[in-house]
C-alpha cells in the first residue's frame, strides 16, 4: 500500500502550498489580472510613437531640430506632441 499516511500528505501539501504563495504572482487571493484596457492603451501609444517617428524622418522642421541639438532623435514641436500622444 502507501507508505505516507493522509495526514501526512495533506501536512506536505499544505507546506508546499504556503511556500508556492510567499511567492509574487502564486497567492490568488490577491493577484490581480492586468487591466486590458492598459495593455490598449499602450499598445496605441507604442502605436502613435512609431508613426510620429517614421514621420519625423521626412520632416525640414525635425532634420532642422536634430541639426540645432546635435542628437539624432529630436522631433519638431508638432511630431514630439503626436509621439507623446497629445
Amino acid at each position: 500500500m502507501d507508505d505516507i499516511s493522509r495526514r501526512e500528505k495533506k501536512r506536505i501539501t499544505s507546506k508546499g502550498v504556503r511556500a508556492l504563495r510567499t511567492q509574487p504572482g502564486w497567492d490568488p487571493a490577491n493577484y490581480r489580472s492586468p487591466d486590458p484596457q492598459d495593455a490598449l492603451q499602450s499598445l496605441a501609444a507604442a502605436g502613435a510613437q512609431h508613426r510620429a517617428y517614421a514621420d519625423a524622418s521626412d520632416c525640414s522642421m525635425c532634420q532642422a531640430e536634430r541639426q540645432r541639438t546635435k542628437d539624432d532623435t529630436a522631433l519638431c514641436e508638432v511630431h514630439l506632441l503626436e509621439a507623446l500622444g497629445l
